[in-house]
């Protein structure tokens, strides 16, 4: 497959409660990374209160840290 012919699929938008807006779901999931310490801060140079994303992500229900997968 060459370049051409790569396909995307567009990101889905999820309701932040922490930014009060629609943001794609891989911008949540790079937030999450961040909280939950599997990136550093400067990876989401966009979210300055990381205090009130440490505080609200882990219990956020769009969150990417409390999706529940099958075993």
């Amino acid at each position: 497959m060459d370049a051409k012919e790569m396909k995307t699929v567009p990101d889905i938008m999820i309701d932040c409660p922490m930014l009060k807006k629609p943001i794609p779901d891989s911008f949540c999931c790079d937030i999450t990374m961040v909280v939950d310490h599997n990136a550093v801060r400067d990876f989401v140079p966009e979210i300055t209160d990381w205090e009130l994303a440490e505080k609200m992500c882990p219990d956020c229900p769009v969150s990417w840290l409390t999706l529940k997968y099958p075993d």
